[in-house]
């Protein structure tokens, strides 16, 4: 573990409490909204993601080529 902070997406204030993340971030959705309900949560992760990209872009590079390393490993199952 590299003390990453628990980030919980989701729909419901009672699942966010019991998940006990240290960010939360609760989205509504609506019936009008059903079919696309992914699209909230998505946008907002893509936007999570680019701004940490933005403050510290040689952390990211690095670890995610730590992550490409660890997955090309055939003993990770």
């Amino acid at each position: 573990s590299k003390n990453t902070p628990l980030v919980i997406l989701t729909n419901s204030e009672a699942n966010a409490m019991f998940f006990e993340g240290a960010i939360t971030v609760t989205l509504k959705e609506n019936t009008k909204m059903f079919f696309n309900s992914y699209m909230l949560p998505l946008a907002f992760c893509n936007i999570l993601l680019l701004r940490i990209l933005e403050l510290d872009p040689e952390r990211i590079e690095a670890n995610m080529k730590e992550y490409a390393a660890f997955a090309d490993r055939e003993d990770w199952i």
